[in-house]
């Protein structure tokens, strides 16, 4: 005949089980005492079993008959999700042997994977994700809106992250901006957690909303192991933007020395120009960049190659230093003239050449590939030497003054450019001077 626990005797059972005193369990349990009953505080003995760490209790509660799966708490948690939360490997070996589900959901849509990697000490992280693994655990399912190798990825834990995508974890999912955890690894300068994903991912180069590789967010931002090991796997090294910046490019515009030689010697395109004022990276760096960064290229480019650049850069470049890189000396500089009293420069000081220069200017001119293409304000023909003024006033208010830079850019400058291109030059000198009598100029 059965024996009725009252709250005492159950109390008595739970302190028991909780202490590993696994002959007084089997005695109670000899008097019928049920394995799935609630004890007074609301849990199973399989509960208290885990929660006391009792290895060889859990095994023989589930070996009697043990549910492994009960639960009557209302976070839904069953002995699995709290034995992978907090407890050893010898107690979710024993669950899972005993037929506990990997794919258990608590209340909240957690299985046990997800509380293992969210909560679990670190140390005891490896053992028992290998258990769980081993007994067909779900690695991309989403608990809650995170999967398993997301919670690693944010706790950090690089041997899990490492472990989870060796057994097929989706290295391409991605986060709520669209970003994949490479992305995600590569714009925190993440390398270790970025080489564990580099490998595996299928958009290793695919750009972003502004047009930008994970190459070019590296190089931009000076991250020379980024940048390794994202040659090392492969990337596209002439991947560019909307506006035709490379790799290489961006490198040059930051001051990444370092950078710029690793990508010539990874095989980057040097010549290729972006779109602007169509410059390659070479052209950029003794346009833009200090002499150091010039240097990184002109140790890697061959003699004629630097021929070819001394040829570009004369009457463009004046500093010493970067022409002494290049084995030469910079163009004399152009000599200043006078400013009429009468040029446009007097009313309108902000105005700047937008089109081809004249060949008389009345002003110290700025050479052509830096005026157009540098906001340098201050530089314009004066009124007497009109042929082959373009002027624009950038959407600037003169005090009122009607725009009138602005009306011969739009509206002179196609036709004006075309009869040069033609060879028309009369025609397109009397053409801006009809222009600019037009407008009140001359």
């Amino acid at each position: 005949m059965a024996t009725t626990f009252d709250k005492t005797s159950l109390l008595a059972v739970r302190d028991a089980i909780f202490e590993g005193r696994l002959a007084l369990l089997q005695a109670a349990h000899a008097e019928g005492f049920d394995l799935n009953a609630a004890l007074p505080d609301g849990d199973t003995p399989l509960l208290v079993a885990v929660a006391g760490d009792r290895a060889a209790i859990v095994k023989w509660l589930l070996e009697q008959g043990a549910d492994p799966d009960l639960t009557l708490r209302e976070d839904g948690r069953g002995p699995l999700h709290h034995a992978c939360a907090g407890g050893t490997a010898a107690v979710v070996e024993a669950l899972l042997v005993g037929g506990a589900s990997p794919s258990a959901l608590d209340a909240r849509g957690h299985q046990p994977i997800h509380l293992l990697l969210a909560l679990s000490p670190e140390r005891l992280l490896p053992p028992k994700l290998k258990l769980l693994l081993k007994h067909g655990a779900d690695l991309n399912a989403s608990g809650a809106g995170e999967s398993p190798l997301r919670i690693a990825y944010r706790r950090k834990l690089l041997d899990i992250m490492k472990l989870l995508v060796k057994n097929g974890a989706n290295v391409d999912e991605r986060d709520t901006y669209g970003r994949t955890f490479l992305e995600q690894a590569v714009l925190a300068g993440q390398v270790e957690a970025a080489g564990v994903f580099a490998g595996k991912s299928h958009f290793l180069n695919q750009s972003d909303k502004q047009g930008y590789s994970l190459l070019m967010r590296a190089a931009q931002d000076g991250r020379e192991a980024m940048v390794e090991l994202l040659l090392a796997a492969g990337i596209d090294r002439e991947a560019c933007n909307s506006v035709g910046y490379t790799a290489l490019h961006l490198a040059v515009q930051k001051g990444q020395a370092a950078i710029c030689r690793r990508l010539l010697e990874a095989g980057a395109n040097w010549r290729a120009e972006e779109r602007t004022d169509r410059l390659n990276a070479v052209q950029w760096a003794l346009r833009f960049a200090k002499p150091e960064v010039v240097q990184s290229f002109v140790e890697l480019l061959s003699p004629a190659a630097i021929q070819e650049l001394r040829q570009w850069a004369a009457g463009q470049i004046d500093d010493p230093q970067k022409w002494a890189l290049l084995g030469g000396e910079p163009a004399p500089a152009a000599p200043t003239h006078p400013v009429p009293a009468h040029c446009p420069c007097n009313e309108f000081p902000r105005a700047r050449i937008v089109g081809e220069l004249s060949a008389e200017p009345c002003l110290e001119i700025l050479p052509r590939s830096q005026y157009l293409s540098t906001p340098r304000w201050g530089h314009c023909l004066c009124r007497c030497r009109v042929t082959g003024l373009i002027l624009e006033a950038a959407g600037i208010d003169y005090q009122g003054r009607e725009m009138w830079e602005l009306r011969i850019a739009h509206e002179g400058w196609p036709r004006f450019r075309a009869l040069r291109q033609s060879g028309e030059l009369q025609a397109a000198e009397e053409f801006v001077q009809a222009e600019a009598k037009r407008l009140g100029l001359s």
